[in-house]
């Protein structure tokens, strides 16, 4: 992908660390940004949730996470407690999302309320 070399370079400089939220949401194109932007550092983090792809409409791509995984090999860390909702809704959601085949395995747990 081009991006224009002195915006590159200039990101590149002095951009520390990437920091990419919810990117189960990112495209293709957005992907490829990143991984540009992000190559002489290797500064890239993403946090997002597999299971909270719901953005297909807008051409959300989630197989960038995979590719992440793949090329990069990041420390991966799951928080899974869930603050939102008790043990029977999550009991059900897990059952569900167990069998979707493109995620990090994960099995969510209430905070106890």
């Amino acid at each position: 992908m081009q991006v224009y070399p002195y915006l590159k370079e200039a990101i590149q400089e002095r951009a520390k660390y990437i920091l990419v939220d919810e990117c189960q949401d990112t495209n293709l194109i957005q992907y490829e940004i990143l991984e540009t932007l992000s190559e002489v550092n290797n500064n890239l983090f993403m946090a997002g949730d597999q299971d909270q792809y719901i953005y297909t409409f807008r051409a959300s791509h989630l197989e960038n996470i995979k590719t992440f995984i793949d090329n990069k090999n990041p420390e991966i860390i799951k928080p899974k407690e869930n603050y939102r909702s008790n043990d029977s809704i999550l009991n059900v959601a897990n059952n569900l999302i167990k069998n979707n085949q493109q995620r990090v395995d994960k099995t969510l747990y209430s905070s106890g309320f």
